[in-house]
């Protein structure tokens, strides 16, 4: 240290004292540098920590594990080769618990030695499941957990599509109208967890010709395997029988084959009400029902198309001029109106009956047009011509007053006569027209019976164009007091009288018919 003058020199003191200062810090501090770790992590000493992770349980990288069977995975922490303490996270994941065949905690945190444990169980993994163990600043590691493969117990059927369980014959198809059934079944193993990558084959117990789709499946992750069949050209039923190679089977619900195409042979057709009061009146309405069937007697598929039409009145709907069958069958509405041929100025033409409507009914399968067709009278609501049989006579003419006069047999042999109503078009009557008698004139007829007292449904016959159909009844009378056999007088001579028929139509319209007997 050096004096100038007896003073310090301050400027010397100082530069000395910092170069001292800057020696010894450098000293303390080993030269500015440490030693690393093999993580390269600095600790509060400045040297650098290794965190590494190892399997404790189980003790082999590769582990096999029954199917459905449960583990333990223990992982020890350690930091610089020491165990490490708790509250260190580590991290699980597998391919079997991301796709839910198997079940495995995503973490753990390590207790106070240092380690972390999760359970795993196989949920029908069946094959090896590698197991990526992580943690923040660690080198990865892994285990495999070899899942058995589990056994296959039982095949069960499903369900068919369609759901009723039948399909048509082959060249059937159409809308709504399915050749093949489409069958499921599901494979199961020991514990009753469906079982996927099993072979399953098919065959089909019917000594008709079905075509199977496949005659092999794999089950999928849910155990399914789908099996096809596809009808033949004539009816049968089949089930498919699904089989395990460990020799288990199942056989599907019974499929039935039918419903083939329209036959011409089976098309019928009947009307509700043939003879309806539709000459004087409009909006008279009756059902005409079809019925179809295939050359099998089977009902036709649901869906078919009916088409109709008439020319006389109206037929169908407003939507629909025909019908579509349910079950092989539909009902289309028919009511009165014009045209009525042989009303007012309409004649009637060439092969045509007056008061008649005359409906044609026709469908179409694959090959050709099928057709049929029906007839329903206009009937009148009045008595026009009617005609009377007594005795072995007929009485066609109403004599003087409107009264029919018959001339008794010189017996009392007959104690009934016949009497056919027609209408203007010498048709029958309404259905439902009933027809009552009575006594006006004279004491010795007594009101007796008609049979039958009500017109009843009657059938048009077309070819028939100009005779009388109408509806015939027979009239029973009591026998005059007069006419009293003895052994003596077998046929006495009978009275005379009068009986009155009234005959009312649905509408209410009614006509007299009066029987006088001389």
């Amino acid at each position: 240290m050096a004096f100038i003058s007896g003073k310090f020199s301050t400027s010397k003191i100082l530069t000395a004292g910092l170069g001292l200062c800057a020696a010894l810090l450098l000293a303390s501090c080993g030269g500015g540098g440490g030693s690393a770790g093999t993580n390269g992590t600095s600790g509060s000493s400045g040297s650098t920590t290794t965190t590494t992770l190892s399997l404790v349980s189980p003790t082999t990288t590769t582990t096999p594990l029954a199917a459905y069977g449960s583990t333990t995975i223990t992982v020890q922490v350690s930091s610089n080769g020491a165990a490490g303490g708790s509250g260190v996270t580590v991290n699980f994941a597998s391919p079997c618990a991301t796709s839910g065949s198997a079940t495995l905690a995503s973490s753990a945190v390590t207790d106070a030695s240092g380690k972390a444990t999760v359970s795993y169980t196989d949920k029908g993994c069946g094959t090896s499941d590698i197991i990526t163990i992580s943690s923040s600043g660690a080198t990865s590691i892994t285990e495999t957990i070899q899942d058995a493969v589990p056994t296959a117990a039982s095949i069960s059927f499903v369900s068919a599509s369609p759901s009723t369980d039948s399909i048509v014959i082959a060249g059937s198809g159409g809308n709504g109208r399915l050749e093949t059934a489409t069958l499921t079944f599901k494979v199961l193993d020991t514990a009753g967890n469906p079982l996927r990558n099993q072979k399953v084959t098919f065959s089909v117990n019917s000594t008709k010709t079905v075509s199977l789709g496949t005659t092999s499946a794999v089950s999928d992750a849910t155990g399914v395997v789908v099996a096809t069949v596809s009808s033949g050209s004539e009816p049968t039923t089949f089930r498919v029988i699904a089989s395990l190679a460990s020799g288990q089977s199942t056989e599907s619900d019974t499929i039935t084959v039918t419903t083939g195409q329209s036959s011409a042979d089976a098309l019928s057709i009947s009307v509700e009400q043939f003879n309806i009061e539709g000459w004087q009146y409009d909006n008279i309405t009756t059902n005409i029902n079809i019925l179809l069937a295939d050359s099998f007697g089977n009902p036709v598929a649901d869906g078919t198309p009916i088409v109709l039409e008439t020319d006389s009145g109206a037929v169908g709907t407003s939507t629909n001029g025909g019908c579509t069958t349910a079950n092989g069958a539909c009902t289309v509405p028919f009511r009165s109106q014009n045209p009525r041929y042989g009303a007012g100025a309409l004649p009637v033409p060439a092969n045509k009956r007056a008061g008649v409507a005359t409906v044609a009914v026709s469908t179409t399968n694959s090959t050709q047009t099928i057709s049929g067709g029906t007839a329903i009278f206009l009937s009148g609501s009045f008595v026009e011509n009617p005609i009377i049989s007594y005795g072995g006579n007929t009485y066609t003419p109403v004599q003087s007053n409107g009264i029919f006069s018959v001339t008794l047999p010189a017996s009392c042999a007959y104690t009934s006569f016949v009497i056919q109503l027609n209408d203007i078009n010498n048709n029958p009557l309404p259905v439902a027209t009933t027809i009552t008698a009575g006594t006006t004139v004279g004491t010795t007829i007594a009101v007796g019976k008609i049979f039958p007292a009500a017109i009843q449904n009657v059938v048009p016959d077309t070819t028939n164009l100009t005779n009388t159909q109408g509806s015939i009844h027979t009239v029973s009378y009591a026998q005059p007091s007069s006419c009293t056999v003895t052994a003596t007088n077998p046929t006495p001579i009978p009275g005379t009288g009068e009986l009155d028929l009234t005959v009312t139509t649905p509408k209410s319209n009614t006509s007299l018919i009066q029987v006088k007997f001389q």
